[in-house]
């Protein structure tokens, strides 16, 4: 636990100074970003970290192990034990195997490509980017990367599709770039239902404030009644595609479906995020306004609604990790607007929210078939 508590803030602390670039304000209003040589060079550090921590961590993550072993045992007998993966993450499993990177190399290769592609989403606010850094570790976000690999790889590369291609409005480059996800992730074919967004304008369709509430007031209702009666032949199919058939059936998803979601800490904390991100999203509409923001604000609409009326719902959790992401970029930007243009008080605020959110992952963490977030170095293991 005490490696947890000194790894973490010197990941996030190193990571939000090194990604740091000046930013003109005035009034209320960005002006210019200025980056130079220097920058880039801080930019490199920060990256290099990540994936150093990402790369020697051990048992972080709860699949981190069985992708260990799997990989370990294709480099010393080239046999791959389970035929249940997609070909592309089995080929890119391979190809490093083959050219004798370890698993240790193997994890921070993943880190790398996770961490770059999901970036790109601020490549035109690059100020935002030390505060994602904070939600990237406080808010699970992290953790996430470090366990569902194959999905959260294919999440990371969406997310450079759409600063690329999708808000570019380029259509055939995104319907193809989707397609060759698939080979990493089947569940990467939820991400074409997306694909519409590219021909709505965003910003005239915002939505005021009063209706975000109600988005989140109704989720929060239909949360405590169960949906899954009369679900069983659908999720037994969609069991299959996500490959949960050999681990449940939709029996099981039923009985964890109906229970009532009681409001953990955890809980508690992401309902107060959505509440403040809702309360200052006309305020940040009218300061960021951009593509970009619009397009992850929608998002988070759809997170705060199926999130919640999914909560408990091992068969739909593939679908809602897709949208997980947004909840902590819309985190980024208000902590920017607050420290920067309005309430320093309240970034600290939130701040504290996120440190608090991480202790409790921590100290909640028993190893063995929980959260896997504490953190152990590979040579200790």
């Amino acid at each position: 636990m005490i490696t947890s508590f000194l790894v973490y803030p010197f990941m996030i602390f190193s990571m939000f100074m090194l990604f740091r670039v000046p930013v003109n304000c005035y009034n209320g209003r960005l002006l210019k970003a200025r980056t130079n040589m220097m920058y880039w060079f801080h930019v490199a550090i920060g990256i290099f970290i990540f994936i150093f921590f990402t790369g020697v961590r051990w048992d972080v993550g709860i699949d981190q192990l069985s992708y260990w072993q799997i990989y370990n045992t294709l480099s010393l007998t080239d046999t791959f034990i389970r035929d249940d993966m997609e070909i592309g993450f089995v080929g890119f499993m391979k190809l490093l195997s083959k050219i004798g990177l370890s698993s240790t190399v193997f994890f921070a290769i993943v880190g790398l490509i996770q961490l770059c592609c999901t970036l790109t989403i601020f490549r035109r606010e690059k100020f935002v980017i030390p505060f994602f850094c904070i939600g990237l570790i406080c808010g699970g976000i992290f953790f996430s990367w470090c366990n569902g690999l194959r999905q959260q790889l294919v999440l990371s590369v969406f997310l450079c599709i759409c600063s690329f291609f999708l808000l570019e409005k380029k259509v055939v480059p995104t319907l193809i770039s989707i397609f060759l996800l698939t080979f990493f992730h089947r569940s990467a074919v939820f991400l074409f239902v997306l694909v519409p967004l590219m021909w709505i304008d965003l910003e005239k369709f915002f939505i005021k404030r009063k209706w975000q509430y109600l988005i989140l007031f109704v989720a929060l209702i239909l949360s405590q009644f169960s949906v899954w009666e009369n679900l069983s032949d659908y999720l037994d199919k969609l069991l299959v595609f996500v490959e949960y058939d050999d681990r449940y059936n939709s029996e099981v998803l039923m009985r964890v479906g109906s229970r009532t979601v009681n409001f953990g800490a955890r809980r508690i904390i992401f309902l107060l995020f959505d509440i403040l991100i809702i309360f200052y999203s006309n305020r940040m509409r009218q300061f960021y306004s951009s593509k970009i923001y619009y397009f992850v604000h929608a998002l988070f609409l759809v997170l705060i609604f199926i999130q919640q009326l999914f909560m408990n719902s091992l068969a739909f959790s593939r679908f809602v990790d897709y949208f997980v992401i947004y909840r902590v970029i819309m985190l980024a930007y208000l902590m920017y607007y607050l420290f920067y243009i309005h309430s320093y008080m309240m970034g600290w605020v939130i701040i504290l929210l996120l440190a608090c959110h991480l202790s409790i992952q921590i100290i909640v963490d028993k190893g063995h078939h929980s959260d896997c977030v504490r953190y152990e170095f590979v040579w200790n293991r």
